[in-house]
């Protein structure tokens, strides 16, 4: 019914969309991997800041001060 032709470049056709959709999902995976592992290095990241943070005021004596002001009700 068909030329070989036809059916040959029909077949190359499949071919490499099969191909491609393969480096889709390859592509897609390792954006997924690289995304998760830029998500907990930012987390990581917060954590450090707030934790710089809160070893400031405590450096700092300000943490104290509120301490004091509630105790006493001075405020």
């Amino acid at each position: 019914m068909f030329q070989k032709n036809v059916w040959m470049i029909a077949l190359g056709g499949i071919a490499i969309a099969v191909v491609a959709m393969i480096g889709a999902l390859a592509a897609a995976l390792t954006i997924r991997k690289q995304a998760s592992k830029l998500r907990a290095n930012m987390r990581s990241v917060s954590r450090g800041v707030y934790n710089f943070g809160t070893a400031l005021q405590l450096l700092s004596g300000a943490d104290a001060a509120e301490d004091d002001c509630e105790i006493s009700t001075c405020c």
